[in-house]
């Protein structure tokens, strides 16, 4: 893989991450479609990589808010930052099973495009659907949080969109399109650092050509990941996030006659 490819998946990766539209089953059918063979053979690799730049870009966009439940957790006066931390727990344990359980299968599916784009149909179908939600301004709850979590262990596939999916499942629950997508982002923190820790690894058996192409990809991550959050806060307050499902269903219905 060269440098420019690098930066072509890291960019799919920063955008396709925080918008509802599967970061993960758009750098499958970018790899297939374009012929972007990562170097070694180390795609699993290159895909922790740059989710290691977007998970830099959600703790720069979110600091003030990070910093403060820390603080919170630890103030006596700090139950709604102990709560949110109680949340994002909760619902990373889905996840957390269900990776850790089937990891081998899961990785399967990153090997089969067709269906990496069929799911990415299914995904838009489920962001369609929250247009037949009423806003409400729920707040979250250990229920709820839990839930969301289960619609994040299912984005484990290639094609499911994390933020769609928890985003979508959220809003169903009559949470507010604020905090639906302000505690997907940072439900995102703890997933992507298990995804590192599990891969610290495969990491350390990179030459030095691929440690440079892979910092290419997690640095155009980073930067494209942060005007993704930005960008997504805004469409999902104005009631946009639905026009997202027309995109995946298009994109993952043409992929199919391609792939």
């Amino acid at each position: 893989m060269a440098y420019w490819d690098a930066a072509l998946l890291g960019l799919i990766q920063g955008l396709s991450e925080f918008l509802p539209i599967s970061s993960s089953g758009h750098l499958t059918l970018a790899s297939a479609l374009f012929g972007l063979n990562v170097v070694g053979g180390s795609a699993l690799s290159f895909e922790i990589a740059v989710h290691i730049g977007t998970l830099l870009s959600v703790l720069i966009y979110f600091r003030k808010r990070l910093l403060t439940t820390a603080q919170g957790v630890f103030s006596k006066d700090g139950a709604e930052s102990r709560k949110l931390v109680r949340y994002i727990v909760i619902g990373t344990i889905p996840a957390a099973l269900v990776g850790l359980s089937f990891k081998d299968s899961i990785q399967g599916f990153f090997a089969d495009p067709a269906m990496t784009a069929a799911l990415l149909v299914i995904n838009g179908f489920v962001l369609l659907s929250t247009g037949f939600v009423s806003k409400s301004n729920k707040t979250m709850n250990l229920k709820s949080s839990l839930l969301i979590g289960v619609a994040q262990a299912a984005a484990l596939l290639p094609g499911i969109s994390r933020s769609g999916s928890t985003i979508a499942t959220a809003l169903h629950l009559k949470i507010s399109p604020k905090g639906a997508a302000e505690f997907s982002f940072l439900l995102a923190i703890p997933v992507i650092l298990g995804a590192v820790i599990l891969s610290v690894g495969d990491f350390a058996a990179l030459n030095e050509e691929q440690l440079g192409v892979f910092a290419v990809g997690a640095i155009v991550a980073s930067v494209s990941g942060y005007m993704a959050i930005g960008w997504m806060m805004k469409l999902i307050e104005a009631g946009k996030f639905l026009y997202f499902g027309i995109y995946c269903i298009v994109a993952g219905a043409t992929a199919l006659f391609f792939v």
